[in-house]
């Protein structure tokens, strides 16, 4: 993997062709597996991600700060419309790309492990530690749980998983370039706060994928941005 450490945004090539491999996997895998497996399957990835949230919620440093980065993310969410964008670019992902028996999962699948995979606090410390020292250690390892998530997700919720792989990389790519900015402001409690707001926003993805609530998850996305914010301005 050294020669990864070489390339701008290695770290997040070697997730996102994680994502694709084990998508693709997943995809072959799916033949194999009767049909009413899949909502079990489902359901069982939607308790890891909650497990995976609460995880993640527990290390707030600050819930003042989080509660408003959430509220205030998921009011400009709403205003910019990121629910929509997301929908109409899964959509039309789908019209060119989607098919088969899952087709109709599409949009769901590629939304869902988009946010999931973009989410967590791994993805802006992997990619800010791959932009400023060139380690790649984080993103190695998330890169290897986001490739064996996705062969669930593929086998499950149909081919829209595997482009999730695209934002990823334009969104940890984004932050492994903006790095030598970024790791100037960024503190411990800082990030402590974005894990616990990121594990509130998988949540509400494991309550979407149970079936539990309908939450618009990528309106809730700005409040990561907030998060930073309001932790730098009430430290």
């Amino acid at each position: 993997m050294e020669f990864l450490s070489e390339i701008p945004a290695g770290g997040t090539i070697f997730n996102a062709a994680a994502i694709v491999a084990g998508g693709s996997a997943g995809l072959l895998a799916g033949r194999f597996i009767p049909e009413k497996a899949y909502k079990l399957v489902f359901q069982c990835l939607g308790l890891f991600c909650f497990y995976l949230g609460v995880t993640m919620a527990g290390k707030t440093q600050s819930m003042l700060v989080v509660m408003f980065a959430l509220l205030t993310g998921a009011v400009t969410g709403v205003l910019l419309d990121i629910d929509g964008m997301f929908t109409r670019f899964g959509d039309s992902l789908k019209r060119r790309f989607g098919g088969g028996k899952k087709s109709g999962n599409f949009t769901r699948g590629f939304v869902t492990t988009s946010i999931l995979y973009c989410v967590g606090s791994m993805s802006v410390i992997g990619a800010i530690e791959n932009g400023v020292n060139g380690s790649l250690s984080t993103l190695l390892v998330k890169g290897s749980l986001d490739g064996a998530s996705s062969v669930l997700f593929a086998a499950s919720m149909g081919v829209g998983a595997l482009f999730s792989a695209l934002p990823v990389l334009i969104y940890q790519g984004a932050l492994t370039f903006a790095a030598q900015w970024l790791n100037a402001f960024i503190t411990p409690p800082m990030m402590d706060n974005l894990s616990g707001l990121g594990g509130l926003v998988i949540m509400g993805i494991s309550l979407n994928m149970l079936e539990i609530a309908d939450v618009k998850t990528s309106n809730l996305l700005p409040g990561i941005a907030f998060a930073l914010l309001f932790s730098l301005v009430c430290k």
